[in-house]
């Protein structure tokens, strides 16, 4: 965290119902008010099928 700004980082593993795994990043972008969450952001890359 740095100021009224935080980051989050990870990994999202699953399998679909077909059987196929799927893999995606994620990153959260947090705004910070009065020590409380005041906006967050999602943004995700999803990683070729394997």
């Amino acid at each position: 965290m740095s100021g009224e700004r935080g980051v989050s980082e990870s990994t999202f593993r699953g399998t679909k119902a077909d059987g196929s795994r799927v893999e995606a990043r994620v990153v959260d972008v947090f705004t910070f008010r009065n020590g409380k969450i005041a906006v967050k952001n999602a943004y995700r890359k999803d990683r070729p099928a394997f």
